[in-house]
């Protein structure tokens, strides 16, 4: 390297460090610093030391003298040349030596040549070359104190500060493009900085923050790099490489079903992002960390996976998403998934299971963009789930499943339907106890939109479950509140699209409307007064219900069967219910209904 006349030496050695070439010049320089720490560091240090405490504006004597071209980066030249005297002089000191130096010495010193103070206020450089250095320094030394063999008993206490410079770094970058390795080289920095042998650990806030800052940075403000500039798409590839580094090693520190979910609710907004390169980088991060999560499982006892369903609920709609590769990503995840369960059941991690197996050869069919193909493929991906997941993990699938209806991606949307029905369908037998939950997600998903798709995949999930629990299903549904808004009628009207499944449902309107008393009196006050008659509930709820089930057309075939018994009940109801009050909550909601001008189903008993 050639400096104003001056002949320095470039390290080449490659058991250094990378010495890439940067826009900083005094690489060489530094090189010479770790070369002269490898048998002198005291020496070293001391000479780095005095001209630390020297005044580095003035001229100065020795061989820092080479920076003086008096130009207006002087300054910043002459700091960036010590900042990178100390990284090298970490990365190649005798590791047995370098802990006792590293605070009082290193990182110290480094800091005070970054940071400038102005009448005593601290003044942070905008120097991209300067950055650069700096962390590229904190990055040789963490890693040199990382790999001494007592590294895991030294309290780093300077740790919190340096990520959180290190973060700044990454929020300053330009939102819109990748002009500088900076970002690349901040989270390398932390990558090294977080390993858990490294003390203390940061605080789960600060670990929390860290993850957004870089998500943030990496995932949503990050153009796609354009395949003709081969240098933006290197930087783009590394960056997303020194990304997924970080995080790797932050699930590192906390290999646990609830560890890996904690990574995933960080990437869970970006899973879901209306934009599709968000999602298809999100996704490909996800199946990187799921893999190495199953690649370094080590269950010691047969406990549950217990948030599969959870995490299986958010990647599995995926496979219909309108990104191809995204599509391919979402495969894998649920292909980690599930081997993941196997790992929890006891399974080696060489063992292969045939079902699972399947996946694999399914991704095939995600390639082709044909809509009736795609969902096809998620029909089958379902299937596999269903005959795979636990018993226990079903109603937590099931409900994520559900929160995708609202998915931005309609692709996904509908997958999620298409994946529910095929659930409801393979096991829904096991979901008698969960029938009253399901119905209120079901009803309440119905209210939230008003997409087609939507609402015919809910009708269809009441009817599956209705032909396996229908006492639960319409016992459900008569305890919602009355009058029925039209998301309730909408349900029972589902039961009506199957003949045998119709009769049965009117068998059982036809039986609670008879169970219970069609009313009960009520004594006034007065003596002379005669007593009120006030409707029940039940009975009540079981006619409305009759009325929503028998005037669907569908329905006629059971009607005509039933048309004995329907006709004798009605009768007989009509006659108990002249002059019959509704309960006194019911009649102020139909005057706050009449008041209001919204339309409204009369409750009228007799009627």
């Amino acid at each position: 390297m050639h400096l104003h006349g001056v002949r320095l030496p470039v390290c080449s050695s490659p058991s250094l460090p990378s010495c890439e070439p940067t826009c900083v010049p005094p690489q060489g320089l530094a090189c010479c610093f770790g070369i002269c720490a490898v048998s002198h560091l005291d020496d070293t240090l001391a000479q780095l030391e005095d001209f630390v405490k020297s005044d580095m504006f003035r001229k100065s004597v020795g061989i820092f003298n080479i920076f003086k071209d008096r130009s207006e980066n002087e300054a910043e030249k002459v700091k960036s040349a010590l900042i990178l005297c100390y990284g090298h002089v970490a990365a190649r000191a005798p590791r047995e030596l370098v802990l006792a130096k590293a605070e009082s010495d290193i990182f110290r010193n480094m800091s005070q040549c970054f940071s400038t103070k102005v009448l005593g206020i601290k003044v942070e450089t905008k120097d991209p070359a300067l950055k650069l250095c700096l962390v590229q320094s904190v990055c040789m030394a963490s890693q040199a104190i990382c790999s001494s063999t007592q590294g895991s008993s030294f309290h780093f206490s300077r740790k919190a500060e340096l990520v959180a410079q290190m973060m700044e770094f990454i929020k300053a970058e330009p939102p819109d493009s990748l002009r500088t390795p900076i970002r690349k080289k901040a989270m390398l920095a932390c990558t090294h900085l977080v390993l858990s042998s490294l003390k203390p650990a940061l605080e789960e806030q600060m670990q929390a923050d860290l993850v957004h800052s870089c998500l943030h940075s990496v995932l949503a403000v990050l153009p796609e790099p354009e395949g003709e500039d081969g240098h933006q798409e290197s930087l783009y590839l590394d960056t997303m490489q020194a990304l997924e580094d970080l995080l790797t090693s932050l699930l590192q520190q906390n290999m646990t079903p609830q560890g890996l979910q904690v990574m995933v609710e960080h990437l869970s907004p970006w899973i879901k992002s209306p934009r599709g390169h968000e999602r298809g980088r999100a996704l490909g991060l996800s199946a990187c960390l799921l893999r190495y999560f199953l690649e370094h499982l080590h269950v010691s006892a047969l406990v549950p996976f217990h948030n599969l369903g959870l995490l299986v609920g958010l990647f599995s709609p995926r496979c219909a998403d309108l990104w191809p590769a995204t599509r391919q990503e979402a495969i894998n995840c649920v292909y980690s998934l599930l081997y993941l369960q196997l790992g929890y059941e006891g399974f080696s991690r060489d063992y292969r299971d045939e079902v699972a197996e399947r996946l694999l050869t399914l991704q095939r069919g995600l390639v082709h963009p044909d809509p009736a193909v795609l969902f096809h493929t998620c029909h089958s991906v379902a299937q596999i789930i269903a005959k795979r997941l636990p018993p226990d993990q079903l109603i937590s699938l099931l409900l994520t499943l559900f929160e995708g209806l609202g998915d931005p991606d309609k692709n996904c949307s509908r997958a999620s339907t298409v994946m529910i029905n095929c659930l409801l369908k393979e096991r829904g037998n096991m979901l008698l106890e969960k029938v009253p939950e399901i119905m209120s997600v079901l009803r309440s998903k119905l209210q939230e939109t008003r997409e087609e798709h939507v609402l015919q995949a809910a009708q269809h999930s009441v009817y599956l479950l209705a032909s396996q629990h229908r006492a639960a299903v319409v016992s459900s549904l008569l305890g919602s509140p009355l009058p029925f808004d039209s998301h309730t009628c909408t349900l029972w009207r589902a039961l009506a699209v199957e003949p045998g499944l119709t009769a049965q449902v009117l068998g059982l309107l036809l039986e609670k409307i008879s169970r219970d008393v069609p009313f009960k009196e009520s004594r006034a006050f007065l003596l002379n007064s005669c007593p009120t008659r006030v409707a029940t509930l039940l009975p009540l709820a079981a006619t409305c219900a009759l009325y929503e089930v028998a005037s669907t057309p569908a329905s006629r075939p059971a009607v005509l069967e039933l048309y004995p018994q329907l006709f004798a009940a009605l009768l007989l109801r009509v006659s108990c219910t002249v002059g019959v009050q509704l309960p006194r909550n019911l009649q102020a909601k139909e005057r706050r209904s009449t008041g209001s001008g919204l339309a409204s189903r009369s409750l009228e008993p007799c009627r």
